[in-house]
């Protein structure tokens, strides 16, 4: 009812003023811009209404077993590191 009224006030008024292009143009570009308006809200519902029916179906699965974290790779092998001195020559 409250968008009918919407519609019809300020039909209403441009009945009791002379119609002329230019009020008419106005009157046509406001009802351009109501209208991008009105879209853009019904697609921003549109994609939280959608958010919602992806976290309900998120919250309905069953919970996923807990990942076990991969093993470490094997270590490549150290080469043996020899004492560093003066007998270091003699291969002890």
């Amino acid at each position: 009812m409250q968008r009918l009224l919407l519609i019809l006030v300020p039909v209403l008024a441009l009945a009791q003023a002379p119609i002329t292009k230019e009020s008419l143009t106005q009157r046509k570009a406001a009802l351009e811009e109501e209208y991008r308006q009105v879209i853009a809200n019904a697609n921003a519902l549109q994609g939280a209404i959608q958010d919602c029916e992806y976290w309900l179906e998120q919250l309905a699965r069953p919970p996923a077993p807990p990942v076990k974290p991969a093993p470490k790779p094997p270590q490549p092998a150290q080469p043996e590191k020899k004492p560093k001195g003066k007998w270091n020559w003699l291969g002890f």
